[in-house]
């Protein structure tokens, strides 16, 4: 995005070598330009983080680093700009505020029900706001309540006392690394297929997501997630966005070199 781009360049500046040394993890980042944003696309919550993900098409490679340095000092979040986002960058933006918040909710940490209500609460009202904007763009109030959610959903706050995941943005991540996918696209793909194979080692969250998020009550937990799973699928085709690679045109074959 334009705004981890500016983090970068802001970096780069004050650094002596290639600025890709700290994407790599080979140089950390101590000091940065100040940078201030103008959000034009309420998803990444970059306007608020520490975080900045750029691609190098040449190599195949996706990366970020963490530095307080690269915090935006200011940011303008002023829904009205949102309103001529295609429905596809509405999809993407959608998918990728419940990925925020899945990548917290689904962690092994314990005494955490207050984050439990709050990661539940975001991922509800993303959903729900997400499919609204998808049929009214020029909703400047949904529009306002989306980006207060795509903020709350990536600015620490959901994991706070928490263990996180990150393993299904790593799997986006390669997939837009080398098929310039669009990163919610890539998480619509990924997050199923996660899901499936971790909630089989460790079913207890995807249960209370069944039950708590998609307001399923099967007795059988491996059944309730699967149905789980399902309705999250659904909700991403309503969106407009692919659950599988061969869905999307894509056979796989890149799958060893990722």
């Amino acid at each position: 995005s334009v705004i981890d781009s500016a983090k970068g360049s802001a970096a780069g500046v004050c650094y002596d070598g290639d600025i890709w040394d700290c994407y790599t993890g080979g140089a950390p980042v101590t000091q940065a330009l100040p940078v201030g944003v103008v959000l034009t696309l309420p998803a990444a919550g970059s306007e608020c983080s520490n975080v900045t993900v750029v691609t190098r098409p040449d190599s195949h490679d996706k990366r970020s680093f963490h530095a307080d340095a690269v915090t935006p000092r200011f940011a303008v979040i002023a829904p009205d700009l949102f309103t001529t986002l295609p429905k596809r960058q509405i999809a993407n933006a959608t998918v990728d505020v419940i990925s925020h918040t899945m990548e917290r909710f689904f962690s092994d940490s314990t005494h955490v029900t207050l984050t439990d209500r709050l990661c539940i609460a975001t991922i509800e009202t993303a959903m729900q706001l997400g499919l609204r904007l998808c049929e009214h763009p020029d909703d400047v109030d949904a529009w306002a309540e989306f980006a207060l959610t795509a903020n709350i959903a990536h600015n620490g706050v959901l994991g706070q006392g928490r263990i996180e995941d990150w393993g299904a943005h790593g799997i986006g991540h390669e997939l837009s690394a080398f098929y310039d996918m669009d990163h919610g696209a890539s998480l619509a793909i990924a997050i199923p297929a996660w899901m499936r194979v971790v909630s089989a080692e460790k079913p207890a969250r995807f249960v209370q997501f069944a039950r708590e998020v998609m307001h399923i009550y099967a007795q059988d937990p491996a059944e309730a997630i699967e149905l789980a799973i399902g309705d999250f699928e659904a909700f991403c085709h309503r969106l407009g966005l692919a659950t599988r690679l061969s869905e999307a045109g894509l056979a796989g074959a890149d799958l060893p070199a990722m």
